[in-house]
């Protein structure tokens, strides 16, 4: 799968909810966007049957341990 360029996630991955509402909770990555001129982020997510929006600072994909290491070195497929 391709990623987006609006940011770090691509369709198809699966996240966990790291800050804020839904702490602890898992979704899989449907869309991303470019929500403010400043930047910000958000992932359109399937969690639990519902569409959630999470900016991209609140999750972190599901297989790696810290959003510093693995995440934005992994291969694109």
């Amino acid at each position: 799968m391709m990623k987006d360029k609006t940011s770090d996630f691509a369709k198809g991955d699966l996240v966990i909810k790291e800050g804020h509402y839904d702490k602890g909770k898992v979704g899989l990555v449907i869309s991303t966007s470019l929500v403010t001129a400043s930047g910000e982020k958000i992932l359109e997510v399937l969690c639990d049957g519902d569409l959630k929006k999470w900016y991209t600072g609140t999750v972190r994909l599901a297989n790696e341990k810290n959003r510093l290491s693995e995440g934005k070195s992994r291969q694109q497929e």
